[in-house]
């Protein structure tokens, strides 16, 4: 019984650790310069006066990090990736193994994070039902869904998602992990998620 209270205490200073280490909302502003680096480097156009009415949706969706264990076989979640894939993204590594526990604690991060006030004053955004209304009302333009960020240990390193629909049936997803170097954020790696 001592043995399990003590396993109890130790995973409850695990989970307050985790939780003051890390807080979204003083990410803000990197998550706002992750956005729109992506959008400047790809060329998204997603501005307000862009004449096909192409969006963003309202809210950033959650990335659960998960690790699964060898015995365990199943597909994963389309809303989640391993701690390995994030690791070893395209083979480049561009995490540490010092930043899996970091990495793991995000997943404390809410399920959906409304974009920011400065987003919304530069680019097309609406929530994904009216989104999806739109379409079932044949009115279709390109939309573009972005994950929440993760960052390792020192801030200086993200993983992102991106999810995009065509006006019509295409679809893609892309991750991209970003570095800031002079309080400047460029993408390192891209690689896609899925296609259809």
């Amino acid at each position: 019984m001592k043995k399990f209270f003590a396993l109890f205490i130790l995973l409850l200073i695990f989970i307050s650790c985790s939780k003051s280490e890390f807080n979204i909302q003083e990410r803000k502003d990197d998550i706002n310069a992750i956005i729109t680096t992506i959008i400047e480097t790809d060329r998204i156009d997603i501005e307000k006066n862009n004449i096909e009415k192409n969006t963003m949706t309202q809210f950033f969706k959650k990335i659960k990090i998960i690790t699964p264990k060898p015995e365990e076989i199943r597909p994963i979640n389309e809303n989640e990736r391993t701690l390995d894939w994030i690791l070893n993204f395209n083979l480049k590594k561009p995490f540490s193994k010092n930043d899996s526990i970091y990495l793991l604690s995000q997943n404390i991060n809410p399920d959906t994070l409304e974009i920011s006030n400065e987003l919304k004053s530069r680019y097309n955004f609406s929530n994904l039902p009216k989104i999806l209304l739109d379409r079932k009302n044949k009115k279709y333009y390109q939309y573009y869904e972005f994950s929440i960020p993760v960052f390792s240990a020192d801030h200086k390193t993200a993983y992102i998602e991106l999810d995009y629909h065509s006006k019509g049936y295409f679809g893609q997803g892309m991750a991209y992990i970003l570095k800031k170097e002079n309080n400047k954020w460029k993408i390192l790696e891209s690689g896609g998620t899925w296609i259809n």
